[in-house]
């Protein structure tokens, strides 16, 4: 996991052990109430700049390095547009398919032959849809109000899977660039 998401969750873990014991259980509930949003948003941000990032990789690369291409997808396709990339209602790994068919018929098939190779890929889309899901549901809606049915192991085993589900991304469009999750 990436050094920034896993901050987060090392100062939720700090913060609950000092408030272990009975006297601080209220603390430690409210405590984890508040990290259990924390995290899914700052997980699918970080998963939102990644994705942009490939995807002006992509361009780049695909456009033979061309500027004012990138800077097209870039201001038209990644910037502003990310919530349309997917279809976050699904809540499971049909989300990407959207995503994937934006590239065409080719990748559409690369990514599925792909998949075939590594089966774990679709558990880890349905992580990465599932983490984007709630994250829209977080900040459309009524962020103060609203519970997390998750836990926070939950969470951070999303997180990872969510990630490495960009790792795959990056495989398929930018596959010998390193990837940063």
């Amino acid at each position: 996991m990436t050094n920034v998401i896993k901050s987060f969750f090392d100062d939720h873990s700090q913060l609950t052990s000092v408030l272990a014991g009975e006297a601080n259980l209220s603390l430690r509930l409210a405590v984890d109430r508040h990290f259990q949003k924390i995290l899914v948003v700052a997980t699918a941000s970080y998963c939102e700049d990644l994705v942009k990032g490939i995807i002006l990789d992509f361009a780049s690369r695909s456009s033979g390095h061309n500027n004012g291409i990138v800077s097209l997808i870039k201001s038209k396709a990644a910037e502003r547009q990310y919530h349309t990339l997917f279809d976050w209602a699904q809540n499971s790994s049909i989300g990407v398919n959207k995503f994937w068919s934006l590239f065409g018929d080719g990748q559409k098939k690369k990514v599925k032959e792909a998949l075939k190779l590594d089966p774990s890929a679709v558990v880890k889309a349905d992580a990465f849809i599932q983490v984007g899901q709630l994250r829209n549901l977080l900040v459309h809606g009524n962020f103060g109000a609203m519970n997390i049915d998750l836990t926070i192991e939950e969470i951070r085993s999303k997180s990872e899977l969510a990630l490495s589900y960009i790792s795959f991304i990056r495989a398929q469009l930018v596959p010998d660039e390193p990837a940063d999750t």
